[in-house]
């Protein structure tokens, strides 16, 4: 993406959600900074619109953002509920019925092309004409983030492993640039700060995406990035792009997930109610007991 910088924060960032391992710093910036150097030595050049004018600050536009970031959290939400539902929906067809692994991809593949002969097909593959589209301030489809959302959730939920960072600055920029008409905001800022709101969100990188967005976007709107990520951070809750992410932070303590666990790993050993915790281990049992007698 052209920022190395933010690519070595959040090589780092994205291995524990509330956590930075900083045995990792160096070797995450030593790859950043040379993968980023070889690829300009090699003739790969990176263009992001920058039409966005810098914005007034005042407390009715930092309660707009708010608003926004909130809503980007729950944006970034639908994705990951989206593709966990969707290989979850795997296992009893794959374990029950026997269905063979490859069938799923298959089957998604069919469900992506019946889509784009309804909505289009701009919303498949990475969808960078729509990004630049969003990020220069032009109007975009109302629903433009819903279907890619959608789309994106069918390919990774059903097609296994694949890459999610451009997905999230799509489905961040063009829900930027549709939440952006109703809260008075130019579409271009707009589209650059649902970029950065979703993606933090979505990847638990916050502090990677309000540098990403002064890399890619200029420092003129670091107030606004650091007030769109981190609202959208916590309203996502312990939920990610990444399943393999490890909780390091509790942002509520109504999230049943253990310290340490995996996101992945958590359903097999949740934590107590929050009733319950920090209660001695036999109260916990007895009040386990009495619920069950009930």
């Amino acid at each position: 993406f052209g920022t190395p910088v933010a690519g070595a924060i959040l090589g780092i960032e994205v291995l524990a959600i509330g956590d930075l391992w900083y045995d990792m710093l160096l070797p995450s910036f030593a790859s950043s900074v040379v993968a980023w150097e070889v690829a300009r030595v090699l003739g790969l050049t990176w263009h992001y619109p920058r039409t966005a004018v810098a914005l007034p600050f005042t407390m009715g536009l930092f309660g707009k953002l708010v608003l926004f970031s909130m809503a980007a959290g729950l944006v970034a939400y639908l994705l990951v509920i989206g593709m966990d539902g969707f290989h979850d929906s795997m296992h009893p067809l794959q374990e029950k019925r026997h269905w063979w692994m490859p069938i799923f991809p298959t089957l998604a593949g069919v469900a992506l092309v019946i889509l784009m002969f309804f909505v289009g097909r701009q919303y498949g593959g990475l969808s960078l004409p729509l990004l630049s589209q969003a990020l220069s301030g032009h109007h975009v489809v109302a629903l433009a983030f819903w279907w890619k959302l959608l789309m994106v959730g069918i390919t990774l939920g059903f097609g296994m492993s694949g890459g999610i960072i451009t997905p999230l600055f799509v489905i961040g920029a063009t829900f930027g640039s549709m939440a952006a008409v109703p809260l008075h905001i130019p579409m271009a800022a707009g589209a650059e700060f649902g970029l950065v709101a979703v993606t933090a969100a979505g990847a638990n990188a916050p502090v990677a995406l309000i540098v990403m967005g002064m890399e890619l976007f200029g420092v003129r709107f670091a107030p606004e990035f650091l007030i769109v990520a981190i609202p959208a951070f916590i309203i996502i809750g312990n939920n990610s792009v990444y399943p393999s992410q490890r909780v390091r932070l509790q942002k509520s303590p109504w999230v049943p997930i253990p310290s340490g666990r995996a996101l992945e790993e958590a359903s097999t050993d949740p934590l107590p109610p929050p009733w319950v915790r920090g209660k001695p281990e036999g109260d916990a049992r007895k009040q386990k007991k009495n619920r069950g007698a009930l």
